[in-house]
């Protein structure tokens, strides 16, 4: 699973916030799962390890197991999946083609067929019994997010794509499966209605042409820095945020930027310090320090994460730096090290200490929108940080009415954004984040008074 970064442009987290209690009872759906390339998003039920795969049939899936066993209890997944040739066919058709069909090559006995509507797009519901050695109770809901396509005069097969061919000539499916124990079906049953309600469909090919124009203003951006530009996006003096969870303090936030000197190239350092100490959550502190020019031609970063305190806190450090267009990662843990390269991709590719700033870099005065690369060191991959301004808005601050710009940040395509609201010169006011932890600025102070240690941790970032 990726690190979350629960404040996106100052600091990165191991693990989500606990979900907000609704009713007086714990939330079973997590954050919304987003996939655009695919054409959607959804809540899935909380708590469970995560796979994304590609190639294949298999979109995502998520696994719950058993605490004390380690066994894989039920299952969560999106698949997709192709369906009839024919424009005309009738669903009800389909949906008992299918039944035989699942029957013959999945050994899956369909109890229950039933026709629905799903996200606004027509849906077959099945419920019935897996073959093989263990039965497994099974839910299959099968939602057409885009018909049929038949081939015409003006457009013959021979002209299709050999993967629309495939696709979109005989329809396109997303086909969401719960399995699970029998004695189970009536909570899985309950539990998958509750993620179906979340569910959201959208255009892939939209989704493509938007991530493309975004990517097009990223890389112009990323173009059109110089030293002093960077450089007149430093903070004058170091800057502390107060973190809430509702009407709790959760947590500390200290940031400072200079510009520095590196390798004989001239760029800026920040240097960031985030405490986490939400309720029925370790406690985590992350310490960062990271330098990069306006070019790009070279990059440092180090970072440590704590969780927990004393002895039997889990410490990782990571170093990293890129080496012309390559990404060098060393990631110590638990007395294991390992090196991981990555390619960068040319253009697009988003230092740490650039990142941090890009509030004070983007163009505030219209609605636009940018996206990045950015380096994951867990997945040693690249994600697609996604900056959106969308316009002037007023905030109250302290009870005051403020003037600021509310732009979005959304750390990578499968995740939900943090809202920000910024000043005139793109200094936060105030952050939300999916989990809705609230960040803004207050006086160092103020920060010690909630939290007395906070001048010594922040001390050792000097480290």
């Amino acid at each position: 699973m990726r690190t979350l970064r629960t404040v996106v442009i100052l600091a990165v987290f191991g693990a989500g916030l606990p979900a907000a209690p609704a009713g007086g009872e714990p939330v079973e759906l997590d954050r919304r799962y987003i996939d655009p390339l695919n054409g959607f998003s959804l809540r899935p039920p909380a708590g469970l390890e995560r796979t994304r795969e590609t190639g294949s049939a298999r979109l995502v899936s998520w696994q719950k197991r058993d605490p004390d066993r380690g066994a894989v209890l039920w299952t969560f997944s999106v698949l997709r999946a192709a369906g009839a040739s024919n424009r005309q066919i009738d669903l009800k058709h389909f949906a008992e083609a299918l039944a035989d069909k699942l029957r013959a090559e999945e050994s899956y006995r369909v109890e229950s067929s039933e026709l629905s509507t799903l996200a606004g797009k027509p849906a077959i519901y099945l419920r019935g019994t897996t073959g093989g050695v263990g039965k497994f109770w099974q839910k299959q809901v099968w939602v057409q997010v885009r018909p049929p396509q038949v081939a015409s005069a003006s457009r013959p097969a021979a002209t299709m794509e050999p993967g629309e061919a495939a696709g979109d000539r005989a329809g396109q499916f997303l086909v969401v499966v719960m399995t699970g124990p029998a004695d189970m079906k009536d909570s899985l049953e309950a539990l998958s209605n509750r993620v179906l309600e979340t569910l959201e469909v959208t255009d892939p090919q939209a989704v493509q042409e938007e991530r493309k124009r975004r990517l097009d203003r990223g890389q112009e951006l990323l173009a059109s820095l110089t030293p002093e530009i960077l450089a007149a996006a430093v903070p004058r003096e170091p800057q502390w945020f107060l973190l809430r969870l509702g009407e709790r303090d959760a947590g500390f936030m200290y940031m400072a930027a200079a510009r520095a000197r590196r390798e004989g190239v001239d760029g800026v350092e920040v240097r960031s310090c985030v405490l986490l100490a939400a309720p029925k959550t370790e406690r985590r502190v992350l310490r960062r320090a990271m330098f990069a020019p306006a070019d790009r031609s070279v990059e440092r970063w180090g970072e440590l994460l704590e969780v927990g305190e004393g002895p039997t806190a889990t410490r990782v450090q990571e170093e990293g730096l890129k080496q012309e267009e390559l990404i060098v990662c060393t990631v110590s843990q638990s007395g294991r090290t390992e090196t991981r390269q990555q390619k960068i991709p040319p253009g697009i590719y988003l230092p740490r200490a650039t990142g941090v700033l890009l509030p004070r870099l983007v163009d505030r005065n219209k609605p636009q929108a940018y996206a990045f690369a950015v380096y994951g060191s867990e997945a040693n991959s690249f994600d697609m940080r996604s900056f959106v301004v969308v316009g002037p808005e007023t905030v109250t601050i302290d009870g005051r009415r403020v003037s600021a710009v509310r732009a979005t940040d959304q750390p990578a395509a499968d995740t939900e954004a943090t809202s920000l609201w910024l000043d005139k010169d793109g200094g936060i006011l105030r952050m939300v984040s999916p989990d809705g932890l609230v960040i803004e600025p207050v006086s160092r102070e103020r920060v010690v008074r909630a939290f007395p240690e906070a001048e010594k941790v922040v001390r050792d970032l000097g480290r």
